[in-house]
């Protein structure tokens, strides 16, 4: 991401993300004597969960807000990006039974030279046999977010390659995943592409100020009429007439095991 999200922002505006959580904590199967690395594990409240379930949970996370976060729920975390795991040397080889991961790895894997590192250095920490289990956007997420926020930037002469260079995402279709896997040792022994209609229990604004401000960043000239005109258009396909918004998730799930 162009900045670090901070915490408070995350808690304010993004507090539903950890909520939606139950299949994919249903996957992850935690047992009393697992070690498991959550990795993107934001400002701690899902890793706090969690750590009832094992023997032990490490966070991993980008921003230095998000673990300072984590660490004041007194969880063990550390500011290490993903794409870095596979030479941290805090993070021994084959230390973890379980690598977990929540509404992150479409945020680290938006670097396409970066991503088999990613998956490498996840490969790097489990043990033989040990599992990766996560959930993330998925090729279709938010659609119509990105469609409108392109609309209107191109609308104003923005060159596509511009718009592209500062959407934060990557959002990977089912095949993709399944490459990426298998290439890094991984034997895929579940995997789903869901739609969920995502309750806000704001409007869209907000969202957009928390999830999409690195196109704020990119273009600051233009970030009130982006926000303003973005909003507008999703009144017509993401607001109920009684004025609540859903945005279409589409998630990604799967758990994979290390050869």
């Amino acid at each position: 991401m162009t900045k670090s999200l901070s915490a408070e922002t995350y808690q304010k505006n993004a507090a539903f993300v950890p909520l939606l959580t139950k299949e994919i904590v249903k996957k992850l199967a935690l047992s009393p004597q697992d070690v498991v690395l959550d990795l993107g594990c934001g400002d701690g409240v899902l890793t706090q969960n969690l750590a009832s379930q094992c023997k032990h949970i490490t966070g991993i996370d980008s921003s230095p807000s998000m673990v300072q976060s984590a660490k004041q729920k007194g969880l063990e975390a550390y500011v290490v990006a993903g794409e870095k795991l596979a030479s941290a040397t805090e993070f021994p080889s084959e230390g973890y039974d379980a690598v977990f991961s929540n509404a992150a790895l479409h945020w680290i894997l938006r670097n396409p030279e970066q991503r088999s590192t990613v998956f490498q250095g996840v490969a790097r920490v489990l043990r033989p046999g040990g599992r990766f289990v996560a959930e993330c956007g998925a090729f279709g997420n938010v659609s119509e977010v990105l469609s409108s926020i392109y609309t209107v930037l191109l609308d104003h002469g923005i060159p596509k390659e511009r718009i592209d260079e500062a959407n934060p995402w990557y959002f990977g279709t089912e095949q993709a995943y399944t490459s990426m896997l298998n290439e890094a040792g991984f034997e895929i022994t579940f995997i789903e592409n869901v739609t969920r209609p995502t309750y806000l229990d704001r409007d869209v604004r907000q969202w957009l100020d928390t999830f999409a401000h690195n196109f704020y960043e990119a273009f600051p000239h233009l970030k009130e009429t982006l926000r303003e005109r973005v909003y507008q258009a999703l009144l017509w396909v993401d607001c109920t007439e009684t004025g609540d918004w859903y945005l279409q998730y589409r998630r990604l799930r799967f758990v994979a095991k290390k050869k």
